[in-house]
């Protein structure tokens, strides 16, 4: 399992699916992504009362709702 979350978290690092600030929904769970380790991603909550630790492991196979930004004019 350990090893998963790894070579999930090594992936995510690569190919970007998010960056840090960017509002994603993983697993239910909503917020700003602040950090992008290899075995967690850690989201704020909208509200910044709560940080949500996702494993790594358990993000790449799932449907990933990232909210685009928006452009000014």
């Amino acid at each position: 399992t350990i090893l998963s979350h790894v070579v999930a978290g090594v992936f995510l690092i690569l190919s970007r699916p998010f960056k840090n600030g960017d509002v994603v929904t993983i697993l239910g769970n909503t917020g700003v992504v602040k950090e992008i380790t290899l075995m967690h991603i850690v989201l704020e909550t909208t509200d910044g009362e709560d940080e949500i630790l996702i494993p790594s492991g358990s993000v790449v196979t799932q449907i990933i709702r990232r909210k685009k930004a928006r452009q000014s004019t």
